[in-house]
C-alpha cells in the first residue's frame, strides 16, 4: 500500500518586513507560477492583508502589506495581479514595484496568453468586460444582449486553450465563446446544484461538485457505512465538451467539496470532501490516496508537474465529524500530519512516492539520464533508499538550468519521501 507521504518542507522565517503569519489567516489565496519556480500567498490576518512571494524550496523573497483580496501570476510568471477591492494592481514579481493601477470592478482574471484581463459582474445587469493588460484600454464588453448566460456569470472560469468561459448559476453550466461572447448550445443542467468545477487543463473536460439532498439511504456510495435516515448526496462529476456526456466519478459524499482541481496530466481529481482531501482518478473514480485534514481545506492545488499537492488550511474552522459523516477514508498508515513554516496555513504532499513515480517526473521535465535510467523495480527497502539517496545526490549535482527550479523542487521532494516512506513500510 502506497503511503501519503506528508512533507515538511524548511522555509526561513524571516520576511522582508518582517511580515509573518503567527495569527490564524481569517481569508487567504494563493497562486503557483507555471514553472512552479515561486509560489504567494495573500492572507488576511487581524484584518491586515499581507502577499508574501516565496521561491520553490519556500524561501521568502518579498512580501507586501495592503488590502488584498486576491493575487495570482500572470501566465508568463512575470508580473502579479493584486485586487485590493477598488482597483487592480499589475505588479512585477522580482521587485514588487507596481506597473500599472487599472479602475477594475469586480472579479477579474487573466487571458490564458496573459494579454488581457476579464472582470465580471455576478449582479445586476451582469456581464464581463475585457481590458488590455499592457495599458488598461477597455477592449470589449459581454452582456445580456450577447447571451442569457452574462446576466449571471457567476465565478466564470476560462478555459486554459482560450477557447470558452464555463459559467454557472443553481443547477446550471454555460458554454460561452471567450471571442463572441457567444452562449454555445444550451446550458448543462445537473441533478443537483454546482459547486466547484474546474477545467482539465486541456480543455476537453470540465470536472463538478454536485450538492442535492434525498431522503433515502445509499447502497454501494463511497464512503460506505450509511444505513438509513436523509443526507447529502453529493458527487463529482465530469462534462465531456466535445459530447456533453456526463459522467460520474464519486457519490456519497455528505458534506460538498468547496474546491477541486484536475493535476496537470489530467489523470487525477483532488478535492476536499467529508472532512478528507481526496485524489481520485479522473476515469475510474477510485481513490488514489486520502486523509484526514483535521481543519476544512480551502484551497487546493499542483504543483506544475503534479508530484505535489498544496493545500491551505481554514485554520479557523475546524471540521465537525458530527454534522456529516465520521472519516472512512484515510489510508493506512499515515506518517505524522506536517505543517511547512508558513505556521499551519500551508501543507505539502507527495500524493505517490515511488520510483516509477520519480522516473515518470523525471521524463516530463526532460531531465537527464542520470534521473530517468535507473531500476524503478526494486522491492528491498535498503535498495529503494540506496536508490532516492543517489537520485537526490544527482539532483544536487545538476548545474543550474538544465531542469526548471520548479522541477528540481519536484524531484527532490519525491526521492525525499520514498526514503521516508522506506522507513515506514514493511516491504515483503
Amino acid at each position: 500500500m502506497k503511503l501519503f507521504i506528508h512533507l515538511c518542507v524548511v522555509v526561513y522565517a524571516v520576511l522582508i518586513n518582517q511580515i509573518t503569519f503567527a495569527q490564524p489567516a481569517t481569508s487567504y489565496r494563493y497562486d503557483w507560477n507555471r514553472d512552479g519556480s515561486r509560489f504567494v500567498m495573500a492572507a488576511t490576518v487581524a484584518g491586515e492583508g499581507i502577499v508574501s512571494l516565496y521561491d520553490a524550496e519556500w524561501r521568502a523573497l518579498a512580501s507586501w502589506k495592503g488590502t488584498v483580496f486576491g493575487v495570482s501570476f500572470s501566465p508568463d510568471g512575470e508580473n502579479l495581479l493584486i485586487d485590493s477591492g477598488v482597483t487592480k494592481e499589475i505588479r512585477d514579481t522580482d521587485t514588487f514595484q507596481t506597473l500599472r493601477v487599472l479602475p477594475i470592478v469586480g472579479g477579474v482574471i487573466w487571458s490564458p496568453d496573459g494579454t488581457e484581463l476579464a472582470s465580471f459582474n455576478p449582479g445586476t445587469p451582469g456581464g464581463m468586460k475585457f481590458y488590455s493588460t499592457t495599458n488598461g484600454d477597455l477592449l470589449r464588453e459581454f452582456t445580456r444582449a450577447d447571451a442569457p448566460a452574462w446576466g449571471w456569470p457567476y465565478s466564470p472560469l476560462w478555459s486554459p486553450d482560450g477557447a470558452y468561459f464555463a459559467a454557472y448559476l443553481s443547477n446550471q453550466l454555460a458554454l460561452l465563446d471567450a471571442t463572441t461572447g457567444m452562449q454555445i448550445g444550451t446550458n448543462y443542467e445537473f441533478d443537483g446544484n454546482v459547486y466547484p468545477y474546474s477545467w482539465s487543463s486541456d480543455s476537453t473536460n470540465i470536472a463538478l461538485g454536485l450538492l442535492k439532498e434525498i431522503p433515502t439511504a445509499v447502497e454501494g456510495s463511497y464512503p460506505t457505512g450509511y444505513e438509513s435516515g436523509s443526507h447529502w448526496l453529493n458527487s463529482i462529476v465530469v462534462l465531456e465538451i466535445a459530447t456533453g456526456n456526463i459522467t460520474t466519478v464519486r457519490s456519497g459524499f455528505r458534506s460538498y467539496g468547496t474546491t477541486l482541481v484536475w493535476s496537470p496530466d489530467d489523470t487525477q481529481i483532488a478535492t476536499y470532501l467529508d472532512g478528507n482531501m481526496t485524489m481520485l482518478d479522473s476515469v475510474s473514480g477510485d481513490v488514489i490516496n486520502s486523509f484526514d485534514t483535521k481543519s476544512n481545506a480551502s484551497i487546493i492545488g499542483y504543483s506544475p508537474s503534479g508530484s505535489r499537492l498544496l493545500t491551505g488550511l481554514a485554520s479557523d474552522s475546524s471540521f465537525d465529524a458530527s454534522r456529516y459523516s465520521s472519516s472512512q477514508i484515510q489510508t493506512e498508515p499515515l506518517s505524522e500530519f506536517r505543517q511547512t513554516a508558513l505556521d499551519g496555513l500551508i501543507q505539502i504532499f507527495v500524493p505517490i512516492a515511488t520510483l516509477d513515480r520519480f522516473a515518470e517526473i523525471a521524463v516530463v521535465c526532460n531531465a537527464p539520464g542520470t534521473l530517468t535510467d535507473f531500476d524503478t523495480d526494486l522491492t528491498d527497502p535498503a535498495a529503494i533508499a540506496a536508490q532516492a539517496q543517489a537520485l537526490l545526490t544527482a539532483i544536487n549535482a545538476l548545474p543550474e538550468g538544465v531542469i526548471s527550479p520548479g522541477c528540481a523542487a519536484d524531484l527532490h521532494a519525491i526521492a525525499e519521501a520514498i526514503i521516508a516512506q522506506t522507513s515506514l513500510t514493511n516491504f515483503p
